[in-house]
């Protein structure tokens, strides 16, 4: 039996696929197309609200673009082999500390990163997504200034 492999029809790269309390979804880790998101259900610009992983090659995309583990590697070093999730580990609190670093200054984003990761890097299990206002509003409970600003692709 051959597996068939689903195309992106906006970008033309293989689609992941996700099971959800919505059913079996395909999804593009690029473009971040989603099947889920049929015309009427959310708009582009929704969707693009979200930060995705996806666990088989362990890169992670905020609103469409990469988010590389340099900058967060010169901050504090946990990894040297880059993001990871889904327990307590030395990947997660470097995946948790690029996403802090994106929202918030390195002072901020150094003092909550590892609270950071047990509320939302250590429990995602596979392929994820995390909507974006969902980390702003836990920055607001931590009473941390934070901006973001959208990225014209």
């Amino acid at each position: 039996m051959t597996k068939k492999i689903q195309i992106c029809p906006q970008c033309q790269t293989p689609l992941c696929w996700k099971e959800d309390g919505a059913g079996r979804r395909w999804y593009c880790v690029r473009c971040l197309w989603s099947s889920r998101f049929a015309p009427g259900c959310r708009t582009r610009r929704q969707v693009e609200d979200l930060i995705v992983g996806e666990a088989s090659s362990r890169r992670v995309w905020v609103n469409g673009r990469e988010l590389l583990p340099i900058r967060s590697q010169k901050a504090y070093n946990h990894s040297p082999d880059g993001f990871s999730w889904g327990y307590g580990g030395s990947g997660p609190a470097q995946l948790a500390l690029a996403l802090m670093l994106l929202f918030t200054d390195r002072r901020t984003a150094l003092g909550v990163y590892q609270a950071f990761k047990t509320a939302f890097v250590a429990g995602q299990i596979g392929d994820f997504e995390i909507p974006i206002g969902s980390v702003a509003e836990w920055l607001d409970n931590q009473g941390c200034r934070w901006s973001y600003r959208r990225r014209s692709q």
